[in-house]
């Protein structure tokens, strides 16, 4: 197995089931700002988009940034406990004494650090590189490239593990390697990817391989 000195990790479907939150508060803002109630299963797809190419997707195409506000107001202030999957917690436990562990998100810092901030394991999750901190989301390569960058590492020291095909086509723009985080994702099979993990303590048996 490839030495790598870097894990980082997408947050939402990858280090916590934040489906939930992330649809529900979504469902809420284009209530707020369109008056039109899109059932909660209409809205699976967003997980792991950009908020203006969901917004498109759905028919939103004007004024755009007033709906995306509000849903991130809305994320800001939902107050639900942070679920992380089963293993999750332990794996990057582990994974901290001998990796240097960061997070690529498409959340805004603002919301990242309200969830996470008063965690036990916060300290030990590193630079976050998120959504409002780069040009372009995922799936441009931006996150990752902001990443290596501010660390001084290279791409082939780095593993990016992510639960959507957007995570994976960042990964592929960067040049990273990417791991298939299969407990939160749904849409890629082992045939879609590099790295295919079934749950999380698979990372450490592939790192130790």
């Amino acid at each position: 197995m490839k030495k790598y000195k870097y894990i980082v990790f997408d947050v939402d479907g990858t280090l916590v089931d934040s489906e939930m939150k992330v649809l529900s508060t979504l469902r809420q803002a284009i209530i707020d700002m369109r008056g039109v109630e899109h059932p909660i299963s209409e809205l699976g797809f967003a997980m792991g988009m950009a908020p203006k190419p969901i917004l498109h997707r759905l028919g939103y195409n004007i004024d755009v940034d007033e709906i995306i506000h509000c849903w991130e107001q809305h994320l800001l202030h939902y107050d639900k406990e942070v679920v992380f999957f089963e293993g999750m917690l332990d794996t990057l436990e582990q994974l901290s004494t001998k990796y240097t562990i960061g997070i690529g998100t498409s959340r805004i810092y603002d919301e990242y650090y309200k969830d996470f901030a008063n965690l036990p394991i916060f300290s030990k999750l590193g630079l976050a590189v998120c959504g409002n901190m780069v040009s372009n989301r995922k799936p441009a390569p931006d996150i990752l490239l902001y990443y290596m960058d501010k660390t001084g590492c290279t791409n082939q020291d780095l593993l990016f593990v992510g639960d959507t095909e957007f995570d994976r086509d960042c990964a592929k723009a960067a040049n990273v390697d990417f791991a298939f985080a299969a407990w939160g994702g749904k849409d890629l099979t082992e045939q879609d990817c590099q790295i295919y993990l079934q749950k999380p303590t698979d990372l450490l048996k592939l790192l130790e391989a």
